[in-house]
């Protein structure tokens, strides 16, 4: 309010005028009787100022007055909103008040500003919520320039985000948590994530399709799909994330490329994934990694302690029977080969061994091959439960070998043969006649 005086005998006129567009008069002239005075109302408008402080003069003139110019200062300090600090990977928890400041991007709402520290090449990811209001978020630099404003997050209405923020300079950056409508208020929730590559996948391990049957270093499952589980972590531990894995045959190197991923999980669950139409009867190598929802990836970590060139896990799902090579059967007596027909040698009861070999096959990874021989007197026929002798186990694709001892009897003793491969599910490749003479009257050994 400013009084304006007239202490003479003669009415007095007078005018105003301000200097400032945010200062105002309630007139700007008029008259003041003797002995009298008159009142007007200064006011200040200062929504578009900034912080700071702010002066202005008013001006008053009474023509033929004494002191007939009069000047009044106006100042002010605007102080700016509080900006209280917070540092990433947070959830402030705070409510927008009537007596908040105004928004400066958002005319007539309210609102509550954060100060961010970040550094050059950081990300940063913000969230707003709130039960009451619809939420708007707007980020400003240390001058005030607008650089990123946001109404909702993707695939929602409420919630505001502003996500994937790469910081282009070290320094303050402002985050404002403001309303949507006109002078809303009310609880929010304000997070801020400085995003972050997941870690790498802990306690790696496969599984059968059960998901429950752990599959040993180098074994075969029976299965043609295996589970792939690990532990999955993420220094952001709002973020969600999953698991990744590579399988490739132990024939070809990897390449650092996915190809198949699990759904996403909260930090510090197990993930899964499945893997199914595995090739069968090969032998596979695999390596995992974390990922989160921004596309960020740790590193890759391999699984087992064995050479990449060495299988993880075999792929055994259709058991077949192995093979025998007929052409491969012979019949030795130590190292002498005995030829078709031949005999072993030897005094009258002495002990000679007849040793049968031959080659055998399995494209089943991993089993376990005998050889399995029956020898009948000559003319007896073959009956498949009498007179077995099995070797030990061998390999795919080696010679296996099995014996029979016998002491050289008054008389020769001639023997007839034939031989199969076995596995070690008991599965077992057809009969094959040694010598390829007439069963059961040839001979194919004898003793001595």
């Amino acid at each position: 309010m400013l009084r304006i005086g007239n202490t003479g005998e003669l009415p007095l006129t007078w005018s105003g005028t301000v200097d400032s567009p945010w200062l105002s008069l309630s007139t700007n002239s008029g008259g003041v009787p003797p002995q009298d005075s008159a009142f007007i109302t200064v006011t200040l408008t200062p929504g578009t100022l900034g912080a700071g402080m702010q002066a202005g003069t008013v001006t008053i003139t009474a023509p033929g007055a004494i002191d007939s110019l009069q000047t009044v200062s106006v100042s002010f300090t605007i102080k700016p909103c509080a900006e209280p600090a917070i540092t990433a990977d947070v959830v402030v928890d705070a409510a927008i008040a009537s007596a908040d400041c105004g928004a400066p991007d958002r005319a007539g709402s309210f609102a509550k500003r954060y100060r961010v520290d970040a550094n050059l090449g950081d990300t940063l990811s913000f969230r707003l919520t709130s039960p009451s209001f619809d939420a708007y978020l707007t980020l400003h630099d240390s001058l005030g320039n607008l650089l990123s404003q946001n109404d909702d997050c993707p695939g929602s209405t409420g919630p505001s985000c502003i996500l994937e923020f790469r910081v282009p300079a070290a320094g303050r950056y402002v985050i404002e948590a403001t309303t949507v409508g006109a002078a809303d208020t009310g609880p929010f929730s304000l997070s801020v994530v400085k995003e972050r590559a997941p870690n790498l996948p802990q306690a790696i391990g496969q599984f059968r399709r059960d998901s429950a049957t752990s599959i040993g270093i180098g074994t075969t499952t029976p299965d043609s799909e295996v589970v792939f589980k690990a532990t999955v972590t993420d220094p952001n531990p709002l973020d969600s994330v999953r698991l990744q894995v590579e399988v490739v045959d132990t024939t070809s190197p990897f390449s650092g490329t996915p190809n198949d991923s699990g759904s996403f999980v909260g930090v510090g669950q197990t993930a899964s994934v499945l893997r199914d139409s595995l090739k069968e009867n090969a032998g596979f190598h695999w390596q995992a990694r974390t990922c989160d929802k921004t596309k960020r990836c740790s590193g890759w970590l391999s699984f087992g302690v064995n050479s990449e060139a060495a299988p993880d896990f075999r792929v055994n799902a259709i058991p077949e029977n192995p093979t025998i090579d007929a052409l491969s059967l012979n019949q030795f007596n130590g190292a002498a080969v005995i030829p078709v027909g031949g005999g072993t040698g030897g005094g009258l009861g002495s002990a000679q061994t007849v040793t049968f070999k031959a080659t055998v096959s399995d494209v089943d990874p991993g089993d376990v091959l005998v050889l399995e021989v029956e020898v009948k007197p000559t003319g007896t026929a073959f009956d498949g439960t009498t007179n077995l002798y099995r070797g030990t186990g061998v390999a795919s694709g080696s010679t296996a070998a099995a014996a029979a001892g016998y002491s050289v009897p008054l008389l020769q003793a001639n023997y007839h043969w034939r031989a199969h491969a076995c596995d070690q599910t008991a599965r077992c490749s057809a009969w094959v006649s040694f010598g390829g003479n007439a069963d059961p009257g040839a001979t194919d050994f004898h003793v001595p």
